[in-house]
Order: C-alpha cells, then structure tokens, then sequence
C-alpha cells in the first residue's frame, strides 16, 4: 500500500488532500482508494472519498487510467459522485480531468523530480476555465514492499 500527500493552491493559500491505497491494483483488479480532501478551488470546504480505479488495457492506443467513486462534503447533506481520468501524453506529463461532483477540473502536470527518494509531481488545474490554481504531491510508501 502506497499514500500521497498533495496540496491545492488558490489566491495564496495551501490546502491539503491526503489519499491511501487500500487496495492496490493488478492486472485483474481496480486500485481502492480513500482519502481526506480539501475543495480547495471551489470555496475550501473539507471532504472525504472512495474510489475505484484502472489502467485501461494495453491493447488500447492511449496510456489512460480512469476513476470512479464517491465523497462526503462535510457542509453537505448529500454524497456526491466523483469520477477522473490520466492521459500520459509524454514520458513524465499527464493531462487529467476530474469531476467533483459539480464541476469538471482539467489539469496538465508532471514529475518534476525527486524529494529524499519521493517522486514530487506539479499540476496546474482549472475549474470550468473559471478558477485556477496549483497543486504540489509526493508519493511515498506506507510499509516496505512485500
């Protein structure tokens, strides 16, 4: 299992996600995933979510993943459904879309290096091409690899 630490920037002000593998992907099974989000572009209220995800297979001519799953905004009385994909479009840069429920969010970013053996990653993401911000994330293991 694998955990990442991410944090979205908007007019100056950093807020956290955090997300952990439950469950991870094979070639016969989608990743599960859960986490703590902050809706940072779209007014900061805090969340929580699961999802399931999957590398689309091989045989396809694009390298795409997708998501899909739920989350619980604290000030809401509803869940909402969320959903994703990851294009990698070059060796190192991806173009996402996400969808939190309300509006789509499209980002391009890509791994800008390494932090004391942690792959750091950049985005730049754009809510309904109305409120942009950033995001900054690193990937780490919870527990050595069996």
């Amino acid at each position: 299992p694998f955990g990442s630490a991410q944090a979205r920037q908007r007019g100056g002000v950093w807020r956290p996600l955090l997300n952990y593998a439950l469950v991870t992907e094979t070639a016969s099974r989608p990743s599960l995933m859960t986490g703590m989000m902050s809706d940072s572009l779209q007014g900061g209220r805090q969340g929580y979510f699961l999802s399931a995800g999957k590398s689309l297979p091989k045989a396809l001519p694009l390298p795409l993943s997708v998501y899909a799953g739920t989350a619980k905004i604290t000030s809401e009385a509803r869940y909402r459904f969320v959903a994703g994909g990851n294009l990698r479009v070059a060796r190192s840069i991806n173009l996402s879309v996400q969808y939190n429920g309300l509006d789509p969010t499209y980002g391009v970013g890509g791994r800008l290096g390494s932090l004391k053996n942690l792959p750091l990653h950049f985005s730049v993401l754009a809510v309904n091409g109305r409120s942009f911000g950033s995001e900054a994330a690193f990937r780490f293991r919870l527990r050595p690899p069996e």
